[in-house]
């Protein structure tokens, strides 16, 4: 498979799984909106979020699953990947059970697809789900993080939710059902 290719399917896995997020919020009225008067290019914030998630799957897919397999084995690296992506994840914040166990599985999932998709796959994913987020205004790896990038038009919060989607149920449900579809793909 191309990195074309492998982008491609991740950036259709990563789109479809965080807008299946946002449909199950919205449809819950779980969230709150506000416009902002900022109108933001969306090229650099887009950049931005690709550029973080490039780094991220490098460390943790090629450096912790890719290498540490080499040397302990795929599943103590596979487990070691996904434990590290959720804590650097949770170094903003105060994490609820709920939002510990997503984090978990995005970094399964994101293990993989890098695993079985390749590293394009992964970053695909992750640059698609962190757009969409970014996109439709919510908190981009919990609230504290909302500094980091320039403010959508419209801002969208979880609520009770302070880190955001992926402390919700809703982002259990899709993250659970893409994971076990990618295992069943994988056999």
């Amino acid at each position: 498979m191309t990195a074309l290719v492998q982008g491609g399917v991740g950036l259709t896995l990563g789109s479809a799984a965080f807008l299946a997020v946002h449909v199950l919020l919205s449809r819950r009225s779980a969230v709150d909106e506000r416009p902002t008067d900022v109108h933001p290019p969306v090229w650099p914030a887009l950049g931005m979020l690709g550029l973080f998630a490039a780094v991220e799957e490098a460390v943790f897919r090629i450096g912790v699953l890719g290498l540490g397999s080499r040397v302990v084995g795929f599943p103590a690296a596979f487990g070691l990947s996904v434990l590290l992506f959720a804590v650097v994840h949770r170094a903003q914040e105060r994490l609820s059970a709920l939002a510990w166990v997503n984090l978990g599985l995005v970094g399964a999932l994101l293990g993989l697809l890098y695993r079985h998709g390749g590293f394009w796959a992964a970053l695909g994913f992750h640059w698609a789900w962190n757009g969409w987020e970014w996109g439709l205004g919510y908190a981009v790896s919990g609230e504290l993080n909302r500094s980091r990038l320039p403010a959508p038009p419209v801002v969208r919060h979880v609520r009770r939710l302070r880190y955001g989607p992926e402390a919700h149920w809703a982002a259990s449900a899709v993250l659970g059902t893409s994971l076990v579809v990618l295992v069943v793909l994988a056999r």
